[in-house]
């Protein structure tokens, strides 16, 4: 509704025709926008795979409230990370070889607009992708890009041996900058499993002006391998968040473990406030 009133096509609400709303590009997925951009641009994410190279798409809907035009595929911004994005490799939980997945691996789950210190808004995103380094495995691409000039900086983050890794990933910059330190900085946290670990979250700082990971931590670990009664292909599917919390430096998450919860005995949705030394100060978890 609009205020009050009912939608009406091309009036008040508007379709556009999306070329990469396809399962081998993993759906767009529009950034949330936490600073000004040009033109109050609305811009979306979705990765792509040039060969076996990853990339990020990007796209945006800018224009009046009234006659709004959508964008596509203005910017391409190509990694040096070689990544698969199908058939996603089947990951180990304690006990269990090759028996947890993703079906929306290569989709990017999490992306935003947030301004620099410099004053510059910046897209960053971050995908899981299959690692071919190994037989099983799996991975983490960020990207950081400019919207003035289009510059980009990735990170790519494998957590792991063979069967190990993430399973999907969100990110975020605090809103507030803390008092210290003059770095730009994001925090990435993931859904991970492994061979010694139970299905869990893991979190990590970015610093995206020296491209490096400052602080790396494990927020929660699961508590159990869960039984062929699981839905172990939906594990992680759209099942995280990481949302600034406005006039602080923190964030809030909430991800699923391997738990059980009042209403499943394998799955709990957890949740948890962070800082960018992803230390959780407050939990709750339920489903």
């Amino acid at each position: 509704m609009d205020a009050g009133k009912p939608l009406v096509l091309n009036q008040t609400w508007w379709e556009f025709e999306d070329p990469y709303s396809y399962f081998s590009f993993g759906r767009n997925q529009p950034a949330q926008t936490h600073a000004p951009t040009i033109k109050n641009r609305e811009y979306l994410t979705t990765s792509n795979y040039s060969g076996s190279t990853a990339s990020v798409i990007h796209s945006y809907i800018e224009g009046p409230t009234t006659t709004p035009l959508y964008h596509p595929g203005v910017e391409t911004v190509t990694t040096s990370f070689q990544a698969i994005g199908f058939p996603f490799p089947s990951l180990d939980m304690p006990g269990c070889t090759a028996c947890l997945s993703s079906l929306t691996i290569g989709w990017v789950h999490s992306s935003g607009v947030y301004r620099f210190r410099n004053g510059v808004p910046y897209i960053i995103s971050t995908v899981v992708a299959g690692n071919p380094a190994l037989a099983r495995s799996s991975q983490v691409i960020s990207i950081a890009t400019n919207t003035l000039t289009g510059k980009a900086t990735a990170l790519r983050l494998i957590d792991g041996p063979n069967g190990s890794g993430p399973l999907a990933s969100e990110i975020a910059m605090p809103l507030l900058f803390p008092v210290s330190g003059s770095a730009n900085e994001a925090l990435i946290v993931y859904d991970y499993t492994g061979p010694l670990f139970y299905p869990g979250i893991k979190a990590v700082t970015w610093n995206i002006g020296a491209n490096t990971i400052r602080h790396k931590q494990v927020v929660k670990q699961g508590s159990l391998t869960p039984t062929s009664t699981f839905l172990r292909d939906r594990w992680a599917d759209f099942a995280d968040a990481l949302i600034p919390i406005l006039g602080t430096s923190s964030f809030v998450v909430g991800a699923q473990l391997a738990a059980p919860s009042a209403n499943d005995p394998e799955r709990a949705t957890w949740w948890t406030r962070l800082g960018l030394e992803s230390v959780p100060s407050v939990a709750d978890r339920g489903n």
